[in-house]
């Protein structure tokens, strides 16, 4: 049998805005959530979730669907506040860090570095670039050019620019000698950590150095064209496609690893069920002061039909 939708509707009017604002309904509420997140901190990933449901929601997503505008305009006003926020910090990256962790940083900065071997390949790419020949070419051609000057500086300039593509011409027939002596060079170990060295001394200081001081190195002109450079990159297609194959991999990659572990090794749910119980009264307590929804809430709930029905 259903109630009649107006029954009681008086009482219930008075009754349950006071019950959602008194301790007993927050207390109870709390009890109800800490039991539900420690049944379901129990159960495994893969029980709870429907994986391929969240791949296919991935897969349907739009990124369209969001005001690029908004998006771009709100991208541009946070990193403008992290501008001003920086021109006013006097520390370090390292001292908003804790004591242990910039110590863990010390101790990786200072460890010996072993790049791989494959780094040969990628150090001869990279001189069989067009810019590291040009570079290489001028260096060498710089060289001879100052040889010249000092050996016979009357003649060294006039001489040196009438002969500048003979010069440079025989540069290039040496450029393959030039390169493998190049890549012999930066692959060698000791060059290596003394390349290294200096790289760790480099990183130590930016670490070390006042955030304000970045703020500064920034020129007006330069945030102009990174904002518009910022709102262009956000109405690329291709970022659309970027997003979504990152998610679906990277979905793909957690569930696959975490789908057999239980929900509460993955979420520490005991530490949240306060403050969701407590977000949940605070839905309720607004439900229940607006006297159009209090009312709908309160006719369906009327409508239920008696447990002897």
């Amino acid at each position: 049998m259903t109630k009649p939708s107006g029954e009681h509707a008086p009482e219930a009017e008075r009754y349950w805005p006071k019950r959602v604002r008194s301790s007993a309904f927050k207390h109870h509420v709390r009890e109800l959530v800490g039991r539900e997140f420690a049944t379901l901190a129990r159960r495994r990933l893969q029980d709870v979730v429907d994986a391929a449901a969240v791949r296919a929601s991935l897969k349907e997503w739009h990124p369209r669907a969001a005001d690029r505008e908004l998006l771009a305009d709100l991208v541009i006003r946070a990193g403008r506040e992290l501008t001003q926020r920086l021109a006013r910090e006097e520390r370090s990256a390292l001292g908003l860090l804790d004591e242990d962790v910039a110590a863990s940083i010390d101790e990786l900065l200072g460890e010996e570095f072993e790049l791989p071997a494959e780094m040969d390949e990628l150090v001869a790419r990279m001189m069989q670039q067009e810019f590291v020949e040009d570079l290489l070419t001028d260096v060498v051609y710089t060289a001879i050019t100052a040889f010249n000057r000092r050996v016979n500086p009357l003649l060294a300039a006039v001489a040196t620019r009438m002969l500048e593509d003979q010069i440079k011409g025989f540069i290039s027939l040496v450029m393959p000698t030039l390169q493998r002596q190049a890549v012999a060079f930066a692959t060698n170990r000791a060059n290596q950590r003394v390349a290294m060295d200096f790289t760790r001394a480099v990183i130590h200081e930016l670490l070390n150095e006042p955030l304000k001081t970045y703020a500064a190195t920034v020129s007006p002109g330069q945030r102009r064209k990174a904002e518009a450079l910022v709102g262009k990159t956000l109405r690329t297609p291709r970022l659309d496609r970027t997003l979504r194959d990152a998610a679906l991999s990277a979905w793909d990659g957690f569930y696959k690893r975490n789908r057999l572990k239980q929900v509460g090794a993955l979420v520490k749910l005991d530490r949240y069920a306060g403050w969701v119980a407590d977000r949940i009264v605070e839905v309720l307590q607004l439900i229940f002061a607006r006297p159009d929804v209090r009312q709908f809430v309160l006719s369906e709930i009327a409508r239920a039909p008696d447990d002897g029905a």
